[in-house]
């Protein structure tokens, strides 16, 4: 077989309409894939545990210098 046949053989084969199927077919398959393999769903963020630990307690201050300010507006109202 001579070079010129087999760049014809090789361009028949590749313009198949068979051939041009099943490569399309192929590439939407690997890509759904990817997708379906890649797809994460996202977990809410989570606060530093850190910063969890000193809400409470500057909420405890918080809480009672609000009542303290709150009773001092409230008797000043009256």
């Amino acid at each position: 077989m001579k070079f010129k046949e087999l760049v014809y053989l090789c361009r028949d084969v590749l313009l198949d309409w068979r051939v041009i199927v099943i490569t399309v077919a192929m590439i939407l398959y690997v890509v759904i894939v990817r997708y379906v393999i890649k797809y994460k769903k996202k977990p809410p963020k989570l606060r530093k545990q850190h910063s969890v630990i000193q809400n409470p307690v500057s909420a405890g201050k918080t809480d009672a210098s609000e009542q303290e300010s709150g009773g001092e507006e409230d008797s000043g109202e009256e």
